[in-house]
């Protein structure tokens, strides 16, 4: 019997390892997967502009404030080489906006 009681002590406490250990796990892969949701409204925010840029062959307050937002957004979401691509996608459309709003370039 105390064979028994002193057995069933360190069962109970892998047991309780065990399951904190998958718990963390889990919580990891729902960090990862919100991460990757929010990489991915960031990526069709800056896809819908590159598309309204393509099919409007000028940069409209659309594809202007979805290119601001992707920027904002992604600087802290993407890693150095992907944030200077869409730095790169920025300057672009940024080109294309006097084509859009000539007003803006001669007063």
């Amino acid at each position: 019997m105390q064979t028994l009681a002193a057995l069933l002590t360190p069962t109970i406490g892998i047991a309780v390892a065990i399951i904190a250990f998958l718990q963390w796990r889990t919580a990891h892969q729902k960090v990862l997967l919100d991460l990757f949701d929010r990489r991915q409204a960031v990526y069709s925010k800056l896809e819908t502009a590159a598309l309204s840029l393509v099919t409007n062959k000028e940069a409209d307050e659309e594809c202007q404030l979805l290119t601001r937002e992707g920027i904002l957004e992604g600087k802290f979401l993407f890693g150095p080489d992907a944030f200077a691509r869409i730095s790169s996608f920025a300057k672009l459309v940024r080109q294309f906006e006097p084509l859009s709003q000539p007003e803006r370039m001669y007063p």
